[in-house]
C-alpha cells in the first residue's frame, strides 16, 4: 500500500477465493482490514459467487469502491448488465442467512475442499508426480515437464489431447499464460468418487507413456 500511494497507484483487490480458504493454519485478511497509507479512493475489492459458492453460471458479483468516478461510471453501464431481478433477490436471500453460511455452507465447503485436496495430492506424489499443495481455491497445479519431448506448448497441448483421450480433461498452463510448458491446472472441487477416477486416469496414463519412452 505504501509503494501505490507513493506513486498514486490504484489497488484492486480480487477476493473471488476469500471463503474457499481450506487448510486451518492459513487465513487471509481483505485488503479493508490492512492498515496502510492509501488514498481510499484508490483502494477497490471485486468478489464474486462463482466460486465460493459454486454459482459460476449466474455471473454475479460485487465490486465495493468509495472512488465516486467509478460508481458514476458503473452506474452508467449497468443497465445493460444487470441479473434478473428473481436471481438478485435469491441471493440477497443466500448472504443474509448468516447462521447457515457459518455453520453449514462454509465449514462443509472447507471440508470437502480439503478432502479432495488432499486425496489428489497424495495420489500425485506417491507416483513421483510433482504438485503444488494449495491452502485454498479449486485447484492445484502439476508439473509435467518431464513428459514433454521436447518441453514445448505444442507438445504440452498433445499431452493435454492424450489425458482427454484416457478420459481426463485438464487445463494446460499456456491456457491461463504460463511462461514455461508442462504446467497444467487440476480441478479439485467435485465429487470425491469423481475426482478419484480422474486423478488416477491421470497416472495411469502418464504411466503409459513413461513406459512407451522407455521402451
Amino acid at each position: 500500500m505504501e509503494f501505490a500511494e507513493r506513486h498514486s497507484l490504484h489497488i484492486i483487490s480480487d477476493e473471488i477465493y476469500m471463503l474457499s480458504i481450506f487448510k486451518e493454519d492459513v487465513s487471509m485478511k481483505s485488503a479493508l482490514a490492512v492498515k496502510g497509507p492509501i488514498n481510499p479512493d484508490c483502494l477497490h475489492i471485486v468478489w464474486g459467487f462463482s466460486k465460493d459458492f459454486g454459482l459460476s453460471g449466474i455471473r454475479a458479483g460485487a465490486l465495493y469502491t468509495r472512488n465516486q468516478d467509478i460508481v458514476a461510471a458503473l452506474r452508467n453501464i449497468a443497465p445493460f448488465y444487470s441479473i434478473a431481478l428473481y436471481l438478485q433477490a435469491m441471493l440477497e436471500n443466500l448472504v443474509n442467512d448468516y447462521d447457515w453460511l457459518d455453520d453449514v455452507l462454509i465449514p462443509t465447503n472447507h471440508k470437502r475442499l480439503l478432502e479432495c485436496h488432499n486425496v489428489v495430492t497424495e495420489v500425485l506424489e506417491r507416483n513421483d508426480i510433482p504438485v503444488v499443495p494449495g491452502c485454498s481455491g479449486l485447484f492445484v497445479w502439476i508439473d509435467l515437464r518431464k513428459y514433454l519431448y521436447p518441453q514445448t506448448f505444442e507438445e504440452e497441448k498433445r499431452l493435454a489431447d492424450i489425458l482427454l483421450e484416457n478420459g481426463v480433461y485438464i487445463n494446460a498452463g499456456r491456457v491461463f499464460s504460463c511462461g514455461e510448458p508442462g504446467w497444467y491446472r487440476v480441478v479439485v472441487a467435485s465429487d470425491l468418487a469423481m475426482i478419484k477416477i480422474g486423478i488416477e486416469r491421470v497416472v495411469n496414463t502418464l504411466k503409459k507413456l513413461k513406459d512407451k519412452q522407455t521402451s
